[in-house]
């Protein structure tokens, strides 16, 4: 690969918040995850194929369903194909969605 030889290596599509998390969750396997960056980090986790912190998203954002987000989870379910985050967003917008 061109990236063996390269001093430096360019990671299109990934921010350098989100760059720099990244190289610290591969050192040392923590990751702190919010609202802000929850997101990013489960695009660049399918991108990088890194299963283990696609999971740790997917669990951040089981935990933090609302009726603010849950149509938005629904959405990135369906687009990481996460299956058990899309039947418990569904579920909470079909419970709560008066409030939705």
């Amino acid at each position: 690969m061109l990236e063996s030889g390269s001093q430096e290596v360019v990671l299109n599509d990934i921010s350098a918040s989100t760059g720099v998390l990244l190289v610290d969750y591969l050192y040392s396997g923590n990751i702190d995850i919010t609202q802000f960056n929850a997101q990013d980090l489960l695009a660049a986790s399918e991108m990088l194929l890194l299963g283990a912190l696609k999971k740790k998203a997917e669990d951040f954002l089981l935990s933090h369903t609302d009726s603010v987000n849950c149509i938005s989870i629904i959405n990135l379910a369906r687009l990481y194909d996460l299956k058990i985050l899309l039947a418990d967003a569904r579920n909470y917008l079909h419970e709560h969605v008066k409030e939705v």
